[in-house]
């Protein structure tokens, strides 16, 4: 689907609305164009040419003026209220659209594959929800309010100026393509400066977010004044292209305002003309009325340069959520997988996140239903990575990985996760009340997140806040990583699930607090199936079976005690841990 046509569906969609739109517009349009047309009546009533053409003679009658005065009236407030609903009509219609827009891109995030998600850059989904959806907003609000009433004032103003004069119009007519020839040309001109001038916003807001959220990081390291230098460079940049962009847009409404401004001098000129000549039935009140419509005819070309810029970032905004609206979906299955997870069967697995290299090469093992397995390796081994398409983050590129017996790629992805639970290495945490963080997506009494968090030692530092569950924390807060990851611990372990896949999830607490955790985990998963990677090696002897990984191969596997005997791959690595 292109841009246009995703902009008209969502415009469908509130046709009521646009047919109202359109009626109040009109209205208001024919009530303007009546104006002029009532006070060129009264001045030619009002007002005569002898024959010599020498002397204006103006006959006063106060009822006619009175009358013409109240009709007058009636349509100004009659138009003045029309205008006034169709300004809110148009900007209900805006605020429903981009509603809509915002949560079709919310829900496009959360349908499409994460290896498309991890390839955008940081604050690409902020500059579409917020940045792009507010230039589509302003676009609708204006320019398309200007266009749609730029077409619908030219076609009622022609008719009241064939009414008036037919050959002045015509004059008018042929002259004011000389203002769409203008306007296109800056139109074309402005369009790649727009979109390299959108191109630095992104990079900027990319940048802003990368340093705010490590902010203490750039601190430690004595690093900002680099940082404030790369800002400046960056600033510079959108500095330069913003002045580009609207300098290119910024003089088309001066030239259109000139060029209309000399057809009008034109008409005026030729209407006296054709008075003083007596050509062409012209009357004194009729060119009155005349230049007010050519001021009218003319009014909706300056308008609809003035927004031109509006209308190229409208236009690059919509093209780039349109593109993203326009992203493969990640492919789901329909089967569900009604049973708990009694057995996980990897069979000749292989998995690379490009075709020329290779992360996982012919893995095989399985894990029996309430075991222990533990994934062991040095950083880039293919730990996370076995974890993700355990998830169905990624699907394999050869292999299988089965699940009670059943391929994960026919198990659809909903119901295979809800049978999971998974604490990640990076502990997250969002801006909430305790409780709330700990019960994300569960329905647990308090009694039950009580209980666990008094199991893991969660309880000892949350009953220390404050207002205890009860205490607003966030990502940004100031409790530490080891509580926030024990708060993370909490939220999976109050969870029923089947399996439960811990990716370093004591990589943050001290060696004491880890000491308790580990002690809890192993009471909590007692009867659970459970996947740990961990590179801390106390934390895992317990294990049922212990897999070693190095270069996304499996070279070892078998109980810690075996693994030791073995003086292999997985011995090197516990006795570097405690020489």
């Amino acid at each position: 689907m292109n841009s246009k046509k995703r902009l008209f569906s969502y415009l469908s969609l509130y046709k009521k609305n646009i047919v109202l739109i359109f009626i109040l517009l009109t209205v208001f349009l024919i009530s303007q164009a009546m104006i002029p047309f009532l006070v060129g009546r009264y001045i030619n009533s009002s007002t005569s040419i002898d024959s010599t053409l020498s002397t204006l003679n103006f006959n006063f009658d106060v009822s006619n003026l009175v009358k013409y005065i109240i009709f007058i009236l009636l349509l100004v407030i009659f138009g003045s209220f029309s205008n006034f609903f169709f300004e809110y009509s148009l900007s209900i219609l805006a605020q429903n659209v981009i509603a809509r827009l915002r949560v079709d891109i919310y829900s496009k995030i959360n349908r499409i594959k994460v290896i498309d998600i991890e390839s955008k850059q940081v604050g690409q989904f902020v500059q579409y929800i917020v940045n792009d959806v507010e230039s589509i907003s302003i676009g609708i609000s204006s320019v398309f309010k200007q266009l749609i009433q730029g077409i619908l004032q030219i076609l009622i103003t022609t008719i009241f100026m064939f009414c008036t004069n037919y050959f002045l119009s015509i004059c008018v007519i042929v002259l004011s393509p000389i203002s769409l020839l203008v306007s296109k040309f800056v139109a074309n001109f402005s369009y790649k400066s727009y979109n390299e001038n959108r191109e630095n916003v992104n990079l900027l807001t990319k940048y802003t977010m990368e340093k705010t959220n490590n902010i203490t990081l750039i601190q430690s390291l004595n690093y900002q004044d680099k940082s404030s230098v790369e800002f400046n460079t960056v600033n510079n940049s959108l500095k330069k292209t913003s002045l580009i962009s609207q300098f290119s847009s910024s003089w088309t409404n001066p030239v259109t305002r000139l060029i209309n401004g000399f057809i009008y001098a034109l008409i005026g000129i030729s209407g006296i003309s054709f008075v003083y000549f007596n050509l062409f039935s012209l009357r004194i009140g009729d060119i009155s009325a005349f230049l007010t419509y050519t001021n009218g005819y003319t009014k909706p070309f300056n308008d609809i340069s003035s927004v031109i810029g509006e209308y190229e970032t409208c236009k690059i905004a919509l093209k780039n959520i349109n593109d993203f609206l326009n992203m493969d979906e990640d492919i789901d299955s329909e089967t569900e997988l009604k049973e708990s997870i009694s057995s996980i069967e990897i069979k000749d697995l292989s998995f690379g996140y490009t075709k020329e290299k290779m992360v996982l090469s012919n893995i095989n093992f399985k894990v029996n239903k309430n075991q222990k397995v533990a994934l062991v390796g040095q950083t880039g081994s293919g730990k996370t990575t076995l974890v993700s398409l355990l998830l169905r983050f990624y699907e394999p590129n050869s292999g299988e990985i089965l699940f009670n017996g059943l391929n994960s790629n026919i198990i659809k992805k909903e119901s295979l996760r809800s049978h999971i639970g998974m604490v990640l290495q990076d502990s997250w945490i969002f801006f909430g009340l305790v409780k709330e963080n700990i019960c994300y997506s569960t329905s647990s009494s308090d009694e039950k997140m009580y209980q666990i968090c008094k199991e893991i030692g969660a309880d000892s530092f949350i009953n220390s806040m404050e207002n205890r569950y009860d205490s607003l924390i966030s990502s940004n807060s100031n409790i530490s990583d080891g509580q926030k990851q024990i708060i993370t611990l909490a939220r999976v372990l109050l969870d029923s699930n089947d399996l439960i896949i811990l990716d370093e999830a004591t990589s943050n607490i001290d060696t004491r607090s880890e000491v308790v955790i580990t002690n809890a985990l192993n009471k909590l998963t007692k009867n659970k199936t459970s996947i740990i990677i961990a590179h801390r090696l106390s934390t895992i002897v317990n294990s049922d079976l212990i897999i070693a990984l190095k270069d996304g191969k499996i070279l070892e596997s078998g109980t810690h005690n075996e693994l030791l005997k073995k003086k292999g791959y997985y011995y090197e690595l516990y006795q570097s841990q405690f020489k």
